[in-house]
């Protein structure tokens, strides 16, 4: 049984609505979250931490938000944290691609802690065990089965902002550059290719370098 069939059935078994989702193969928290067309605050990754060298413990928070290490440690009640190598918790989940777990930590065992912001939606969105399945559930629900400690750990990225409009100096129109769907690669990075000049070149190529930009007309 791979991890979707796992989940799946012990979804059924709690009596838990639930959809499944197929897209390309994707990576990064937001590009799932393109990849499925959902905003990426409603996308929950998983983050694997270590407290104290020795606790291994799952986070979960929104795609478009960060681990803040000092917030994480108050929360959970340590002297510090820090990222787990994947060699480390790639045998915790077997069933699961590396980096692809869902934030049901209590099927594996592991503790899980969520940041209050996924709240926030009614539904979210998690990988299924691999880099190319989904799944949603609604957040109460979410909240019920796993049980996971609610607190506050996690915090916005810095320098992305959600919206950019700028000018498209060879269409001679403004235009708007948003999160959610790489855009670099194959237009030059950085603004290259995209018109931009000064600020707007800077911000816009921040964006494409964290692949976690989408290109769409200004109506």
């Amino acid at each position: 049984m791979d991890c979707k069939e796992r989940l799946e059935s012990y979804l059924r078994e709690n009596e838990v609505s639930y959809q499944s989702q197929h897209h390309a193969r994707a990576v990064t928290a937001q590009e799932v979250a393109a990849a499925e067309h959902v905003p990426g605050k409603m996308f929950a990754k998983t983050v694997m931490i270590l407290a104290n060298e020795q606790k291994m413990v799952m986070l979960v928070l929104p795609a478009p938000y960060h681990v803040n290490p000092e917030k994480a440690a108050r929360a959970l009640g340590v002297r510090d944290v820090r990222l787990a190598d994947e060699e480390r918790f790639k045998d915790v989940f077997p069933d699961c691609e590396v980096g692809a777990m869902p934030p049901f930590g209590n099927l594996y065992d592991v503790e899980v802690c969520a940041d209050k912001t996924l709240s926030e939606d009614e539904t979210i969105v998690f990988r299924a065990g691999t880099h190319t399945d989904t799944m949603s559930v609604e957040y109460a629900d979410f909240e019920k089965l796993v049980g996971p400690t609610v607190t506050e750990f996690a915090d916005p990225r810095e320098g992305t902002p959600e919206i950019l409009e700028y000018r498209d100096t060879r269409r001679h129109r403004m235009r708007t550059l948003r999160r959610g769907r790489p855009v670099g690669a194959g237009r030059g990075g950085q603004g290259k290719g995209l018109g931009l000049e000064g600020p707007e070149k800077k911000a816009a190529g921040h964006l494409c370098l964290k692949g976690d930009a989408t290109l769409s007309h200004v109506p």
